[in-house]
Order: C-alpha cells, then structure tokens, then sequence
C-alpha cells in the first residue's frame, strides 16, 4: 500500500507549498513525556479546580469551589495593577496578540483602591 501511494505522489514535490507553510511542523515532533505530563496537570487542575474549601471574605468564612477562590485571587490582583495577572486576563479575554495578529490590541487599566472599588 505504502509503494502504490508513493508511487501516485512521485514528482508531485509534497503535499506542502514552497517556502513558509503554517502547516509545516519545523520545531519537531513532541516528546510524548511532555504530552503525557500536560495531560496529567490538565486532570489534575479539573479535578481539584471543582473541589470545595472554606476561606475568608471581608472578616466571613465562605465555602467556593477551588476555581472560583483562584478567578477571585486572579481578579483582585489585576484590580491592584498587577501587570502579571492583567497580562493574564487580557489573554484570556480577547486572546493572545498573536492570535490577533493585524488588530489593534487595547488594555484599559481602572486603579482601584485594592478593596475592589475605583479611585
């Protein structure tokens, strides 16, 4: 089967264009380590992400589930103008700026007081 299928392509030159195809893998085949170990945090962060904990809210003990306590940890930080966690959001949001490539990338920054409400 192999020989009927080369033999059908031959002097075609490929399946890919010449010079810079998107398609084209040109950084290698991934290790099948670093797939499997993607694949266990992935299981990992769903697993414990819908578990619940207690914690504290303004002086009052709350029961979330671990995904929400991580979002509001996420939120309050880029409220306080950490640009980590803005940087995080705004991917998140509207994507990469790769992704975007060509479109006009805009972040509005609110300050914030750091108890959630704006100066």
């Amino acid at each position: 089967m192999a020989n009927k299928r080369a033999s059908r392509n031959a002097g075609k030159g490929g399946t890919f264009a010449k010079g810079a195809d998107m398609r084209r893998n040109t950084r290698g085949q991934t290790k099948k380590k670093t797939v499997e170990l993607s694949l266990l945090l992935k299981n990992y962060l769903t697993d414990e992400g819908i578990k619940e904990s207690k914690g504290t809210i303004d002086g009052e003990v709350v029961k979330m589930k671990n995904a929400k306590w991580l979002a509001k940890v996420i939120w309050r930080e880029a409220i306080k103008g950490e640009f980590q966690f803005v940087q995080y959001l705004g991917d998140r949001i509207m994507g990469k700026p790769k992704e975007n490539e060509g479109q006009p990338q805009r972040f509005i920054v609110l300050y914030a007081d750091g108890n959630g409400g704006s100066t």
